[in-house]
Formats: C-alpha cells, sequence, structure tokens
C-alpha cells in the first residue's frame, strides 16, 4: 500500500515523505538480518520512488542509512542487492556532500564486486552510471575513483569481453564526464589505463551510433583543450583525426558541430606546431 502511494509522490509534501521514509526504513530494518525479502523490496521500492533521481536525499540521508544499504548490497541474494542499488543509484544523483556519504562507505568495491559476477545489463549498466556520476563531482571524488583501481579493471574486462552497446555507452559517459571536470594529470592517468584504446575504438567503428559517439566526441574536444599534445600526437598515429574529418558533414548535427570543432583545434595545433619547428631553426641558425 505505501509503495503505491509513493509512485504518485508528487502529490506529498516534505512532511508526509519524511515519515514515509521513516516507515519504509522501519520496515527494511525489521526484516530480520534481510530474510524477509518482501518487506525488504516494498520497503527499497518505497525509498527509490520518493527519491527518484535525487529528490528529498537530505530527508533520507539525515537518517544515517547508508551503511544498511551497503550492507544490503553486499548480500549474496541478486533480489537484495537489486532493492539496495535502485536506491544508491538515486543517490548518486546527489551533491558533492552527498556523494561523499557513499564514497565513505567503500560503495565502490561493493558495486564493482557486484560488476565482476552480475549477468544482468540493467545492473551493470546501473553500476556504470553511478561510476559516472561519481566522477562528475570533485577532484577529490574524482582521485578517489580513480585510486580504486576500479576503472582500470573495468578496462581490462572490457578488453576480454564484450560489452553490450548499452554498457559501451556508459563506460563512455564516465570517460566524458570525467574529462569535463577533471585535472590534465587524472586525464592522462584515465587514457593510460585504458580510455584512450576504447576512445580510439568507438570513433573508427560506431560513427553511425550517435548515443555513444556524440559523448566520445565531447571527450575528445575536452582532451585536446587540456593534454593537447599528450593525445593529439597519439591519436593522430591512430587515424582518429582522419575518421573525425569525414564527418564534419554528418546529418547529425550534434556530430557535425563537434567534429569541426575538433578538425579545427587539430588544425590549430598542427600550425602553432610548425611555427615552433621554424623558429627553433631560425634560433639554430643565428
Amino acid at each position: 500500500m505505501f509503495t503505491n502511494l509513493c509512485t504518485n509522490e508528487s502529490n506529498i509534501d516534505s512532511i508526509k515523505k519524511r515519515s514515509l521514509i521513516e516507515i519504509f526504513l522501519s520496515c527494511l530494518e525489521k526484516g530480520g538480518e534481510f530474510q524477509d525479502k518482501e518487506i525488504i523490496r516494498d520497503s527499497c521500492n518505497g525509498i527509490h520512488a520518493l527519491t527518484n533521481k535525487g529528490q528529498d536525499l537530505d530527508i533520507l540521508l539525515s537518517y544515517e542509512c547508508i551503511p544498511n544499504l551497503i550492507l544490503l548490497l553486499n548480500q549474496e541474494d541478486e533480489s537484495l542487492q537489486n532493492c539496495s542499488l535502485s536506491i544508491i543509484w538515486n543517490i548518486a544523483f546527489g551533491d558533492d556532500q552527498q556523494l561523499d556519504l557513499l564514497l565513505q562507505e567503500s560503495v565502490l568495491e561493493s558495486l564493482f564486486n557486484i560488476f565482476k559476477i552480475s549477468n544482468n545489463e540493467e545492473v551493470l549498466v546501473d553500476i556504470l552510471f553511478i561510476f559516472a556520476n561519481l566522477v562528475c563531482g570533485n577532484l577529490n571524488q574524482i582521485q578517489q575513483v580513480l585510486d580504486s583501481g576500479i576503472l582500470s579493471e573495468i578496462f581490462k574486462i572490457h578488453r576480454k569481453e564484450k560489452f553490450s552497446n548499452r554498457l559501451q555507452i556508459e563506460l563512455m559517459w564516465i570517460i566524458t564526464n570525467l574529462c569535463t571536470v577533471g585535472e590534465d594529470y587524472q586525464m592522462g592517468y584515465l587514457l593510460d589505463i585504458g580510455a584512450f584504446d576504447f576512445i580510439v575504438n568507438v570513433v573508427l567503428n560506431y560513427s553511425l551510433d550517435k548515443n555513444i559517439y556524440y559523448p566520445c566526441l565531447i571527450s575528445i574536444n575536452l582532451l585536446i583543450q587540456k593534454i593537447g599534445k599528450q593525445f593529439i600526437s597519439q591519436a593522430n598515429k591512430k587515424q582518429v583525426f582522419n575518421k573525425i574529418e569525414t564527418l564534419q558533414d554528418s546529418e547529425s548535427n550534434s556530430i557535425a558541430i563537434y567534429s569541426q570543432k575538433i578538425i579545427e583545434q587539430f588544425d590549430n595545433y598542427n600550425k602553432k606546431i610548425n611555427l615552433d619547428q621554424i623558429f627553433e631553426k631560425d634560433e639554430l641558425d643565428i
């Protein structure tokens, strides 16, 4: 009954939401070491509905519920993991302070443990989505994700196994979000652990798929702006810019625009290199 009420959460004011969250959390505790799965599912579904896409997280997190969510996430039962994952997915929409609460509770390790063994595409997509949001936070949060080594392991898995299209899209958004917020040394590290090969593969083989190609071009544009030479010299050897040059007249307006931006930056970079070489030669002649 409560879960059905929460699906129409737009009609519930904050006071009622707080009361309902208290009820759901109480029901979750009454699950008795997570034995009563029906109570847990109903409780988590209700909390998920009330906090959909990050709504009213301050109310939920004021009850310090993340440790219990991590305990639930660490259960062997996949249905219980999914209950917790649905709420953590919502928390991933939160602000820096709310994301810190997740990172403080070893959420990265718990999520990756599921990622390694799950065959459920929906679960895998949700986990990559959470990682993508975590690297869209502040520099310290990005560094925590990088230091965990999890992204390196995910790229290793990608090299060994064929990721579905949806998983590749989410993996690309991890790269794009990090490039948007991260520092040059963080972007360089990301390239070294597997992002570079992934980007090259997308550029050369996925130009007809706007959903993955668009964030890929955003990433390349940012990489050129922030770490220029380090990326351009490697990408040029892989014919990345030759491929992008052919997409400047793409039927997709967004892909055409970003392709033009990238080629313009690439041309400007080459002009600068040529000028530097001329000046260097003149100095040697003198």
